[in-house]
């Protein structure tokens, strides 16, 4: 008798019960824009799941230093490494003068993560990092291409317009970035551009459990973690806001609104008082 082959559930449109990752599917690993046959990558979104399947010995593989999320990643490594070889020390081979000389890999490491942070400090930028964000991370990457090398104050206007929560959680983050490069960094407010924005996801998605009303149920923890770099853009040049649209004067000027300007005979207000 002809038994079928186990298929992804959404083939046949059924729903798996019971231990769905026990069940053994032997097909071609799909990527994961891979919806129909004739899906290609969204633009701009990019996915984790590029990682080199063989790390080199000499590679720092997405060694950020953002320590408190990355440390746990490069110590698995190292396990992984050192769990390799003979000697009981990881060493990088670095070259002076034709030769190369064994270094310890973990200072070097620390070392060169530390000149790198210090250059980073001394950038006109500021880096905002938004911890548990309570929106799935696929969701906010998407919505995240949106803002990718907008302006922030042109980023702010849009992210305010889209009506969504992820769109209000990038714009309160956006707005901690701004405030932050504008009062520490001392950066030039409407220079400001968006450098890097990108988001990945949390500590390891917890199993919620909601078993009132008599459900066995279990949710997923939606969380993100979302980082922001803003940058002062010198080439930046902002439009005149101060003048009105020619239609907008068009209008005013047939509703017969007095286009000339108002002036008051008001004293300024200076330091003394009025």
């Amino acid at each position: 008798m002809f038994q079928r082959r186990e298929v992804p559930r959404h083939v046949f449109n059924e729903s798996i019960v019971g231990p769905r990752d026990r069940i053994k599917q032997h097909f071609a690993r799909t990527p994961w824009y891979r919806t129909t046959w004739n899906t290609s990558r969204i633009k701009d979104v990019r996915r984790f799941t590029e990682t080199p399947r063989i790390l080199l010995d000499r590679d720092l593989f997405r060694d950020t230093w953002i320590d408190s999320v990355h440390l746990p990643e490069s110590d698995r490594w190292e396990r992984v490494i050192n769990g390799q070889r003979v000697t009981e020390d990881r060493y990088f081979l670095v070259e002076d003068e034709g030769e190369l000389h064994p270094i310890n890999w973990r200072v070097y490491s620390e070392r060169v993560n530390k000149e790198l942070q210090e250059s980073m400090k001394a950038l006109p930028q500021f880096t905002q990092v938004l911890v548990c964000c309570p929106v799935s991370w696929k969701k906010l990457d998407v919505s995240l291409a949106m803002a990718r090398g907008m302006s922030v104050r042109e980023a702010k206007v849009q992210l305010k317009l889209g009506g969504k929560k992820q769109h209000q959680i990038i714009y309160r983050c956006l707005e901690l970035a701004e405030h932050g490069a504008v009062n520490e960094k001392g950066l030039e407010r409407d220079k400001l551009r968006i450098a890097k924005i990108t988001c990945y996801r949390d500590r390891t998605d917890v199993q919620v459990d909601i078993r009132s009303k008599g459900f066995f149920n279990w949710k997923t923890k939606r969380n993100a973690t979302m980082l922001i770099t803003v940058a002062e853009d010198q080439q930046m040049k902002l439009p005149d806001r101060t003048k009105l649209p020619w239609w907008v004067q068009d209008r005013l000027a047939r509703n017969q609104f007095p286009m000339n300007d108002v002036t008051l005979d008001v004293p300024a207000l200076s330091s003394e008082g009025i």
